[in-house]
């Protein structure tokens, strides 16, 4: 068994990487006297909400990461 990612698991990765640095980055703009809060409610989203999307995120990629490398990860996201 290898242990490497197919190009398309790697794919999937490199997107779900890009969406979290995209909200880290608006997350950022925040500094300058906008709360987090207002900028996640301009995405739609609550604190709580956010937060635990990105601890599924995590745990998700966790999994992946135990899991069988051959298994396919579109399964997990």
């Amino acid at each position: 068994m290898e242990d490497k990612l197919n190009s398309s698991d790697t794919e999937i990765l490199m997107k779900e990487i890009s969406v979290c640095e995209e909200a880290l980055e608006i997350l950022k703009q925040g500094k300058d006297g906008e709360h987090v809060e207002d900028i996640l409610g301009e995405m739609g989203l609550s604190f709580d909400e956010a937060l635990q999307f990105y601890r599924d995120k995590k745990e998700n990629l966790e999994k992946y990461i135990r899991s069988d490398p051959q298994k396919n990860l579109k399964t997990i996201f």
